[in-house]
């Protein structure tokens, strides 16, 4: 039970700084690798939700429901959708390099940590 609400909560967080990105435009940037990373980093969400298939559309997994998951972006990363937040909310603070980016970023790192 614990362990849900914490996850929760560290979704909540992230939830928190992404909305934060979005409401402050400090999301669509005009430099061309910064639009590469982040458009790499949500190719990479997209293929891991395909890969976790069904179970990936809750906010709290079940992680001993149907196996663990050995395919896809998932061969090499644990958890790729956490990674691709993380890296297009990074790619935002480098495009946008404000203060309330760098903490905004800080609360998508923490709260998928």
């Amino acid at each position: 039970m614990l362990s849900k609400i914490g996850s929760l909560l560290g979704f909540g967080i992230a939830g928190i700084g992404l909305c934060f990105l979005v409401y402050n435009n400090y999301v669509i940037s005009e430099n061309p690798i910064i639009i590469i990373v982040q458009l790499l980093s949500f190719c990479l969400m997209v293929w891991a939700r395909i890969s976790f298939k069904s179970r990936s559309f809750h906010l709290t997994a079940n992680p001993t429901d149907g196996g663990l998951v050995t395919n896809g972006p998932y061969r090499w990363l644990r958890h790729p959708i956490y990674v691709a937040a993380i890296y297009f909310g990074w790619a935002c603070l480098i495009a946008f390099p404000k203060t309330g980016a760098l903490v905004a970023v800080l609360f998508i790192t923490v709260g998928l940590f």
